[in-house]
């Protein structure tokens, strides 16, 4: 199975935003969390549209034997 096909098998996220400070792609949730945190609410963040491949980058990393 792809790394792709194992993602969504899992319940990974697509992103939903591409934060410019972090470098990285976040789905809903993971943006949330990782942006609550007072030291990274103000980054850069831009919405990313519906069925961007690759996925979460956080949730990626959730699963690195994936790789």
């Amino acid at each position: 199975m792809t790394l792709l096909g194992r993602i969504q098998a899992h319940g990974s996220e697509e992103a939903a935003f591409e934060c410019n400070d972090c470098k990285t792609l976040q789905c809903v949730r993971c943006e949330v969390e990782l942006h609550h945190q007072e030291h990274l609410r103000n980054h850069d963040r831009v919405p990313v549209g519906p069925g961007h491949v690759p996925y979460c980058d956080n949730c990626k990393e959730t699963y690195p034997q994936w790789e």
